[in-house]
């Protein structure tokens, strides 16, 4: 149990970690596009900024998405693994010991 919930914790800091490097580096882009749209000349160029922003921030929360999604299935497989090789063992044990049997509960 110590070892799934310390391999959850884990998992989720890095997944912490990476939502707010994603954060982080669209917070620079947003203004970055910012400041190419007060710069525009027209605009034309302020569009364009725009749509580049726009579509570099779609492209990269699909992305993002799916990164996040693979981690936390790592993570939730990875503790459910480690749950289940437990539980395993343990019934186990209580089937050789007749245990179930002897308490009446009929399985």
């Amino acid at each position: 149990m110590v070892q799934s919930g310390t391999l959850l914790t884990e998992g989720t800091l890095e997944v912490g970690k990476y939502m707010v490097s994603s954060a982080q580096k669209s917070i620079r882009q947003g203004i970055g596009a910012a400041q190419e749209m007060l710069q525009a000349k027209t605009l034309v160029d302020v569009m364009a900024a725009q749509t580049r922003l726009t579509k570099t921030g779609a492209d990269e929360w699909v992305a993002g998405s799916a990164k996040l999604a693979e981690m936390s299935a790592k993570v939730v497989d990875g503790a459910c693994a480690l749950l289940t090789g437990r539980v395993s063992a343990a019934i186990r044990v209580l089937s050789r010991r007749r245990w179930i049997y002897t308490k009446g509960l009929g399985y």
